[in-house]
């Protein structure tokens, strides 16, 4: 079993196709970004208003392009596609709402306290960091919240019948 990161939703399809077609089964973990738009339109406060609104289009641009990949990669997968999925994971794929990020503070709240200790004390980097990641895993005291063991039943599922 192996993990590989794809680097972003446009990647996903052709990797699981390719993989399947090699006869690699996969299980697709991906972020529906529900949270995307309102947290980059907060970043804009501090622009002038002209700015503010060419940024504002981008975004909304980029939220459309979002649910629409959405949909569309959920489709592929064989389920309904949902322009803004909610958490969710099936023997085919997990999909955290928002992000893993969003999902992991609301439902962990323990691991996001074990991870800014690890880096308050040097023992982690600040951000998206899988060494850090990893590292708050293995030592936070908290079980896993349901997605996360859904995710790892699904997976081992998909492992055993090979």
């Amino acid at each position: 079993m192996s993990v590989i990161q794809v680097s972003g939703k446009d990647n996903l399809m052709l990797s699981d196709a390719l993989f399947g077609a090699l006869g690699v089964p996969c299980h697709v973990v991906f972020d529906g970004d529900a949270g995307m738009e309102e947290r980059k339109r907060e970043s804009l406060s501090h622009r002038d208003p002209h700015e503010r609104q060419k940024a504002e289009r981008k975004i909304e641009e980029q939220a459309r392009h979002n649910r629409t990949k959405n949909a569309n990669l959920l489709q592929y997968l064989g389920a309904t596609p949902n322009p803004q999925p909610a958490d969710d994971s099936t023997g085919r794929y997990t999909v955290f709402g928002d992000t893993l990020e969003t999902y992991l503070s609301q439902h962990w709240p323990s691991w996001e306290e074990r991870r800014k200790e690890l880096v308050r004390t040097g023992q982690g980097v600040d951000g998206k960091n899988s060494a850090t990641y990893l590292e708050t895993t293995r030592t936070v005291k908290a079980e896993p919240p349901y997605l996360l063991h859904a995710l790892l039943e699904n997976v081992r599922s998909l492992a055993a019948r090979r």
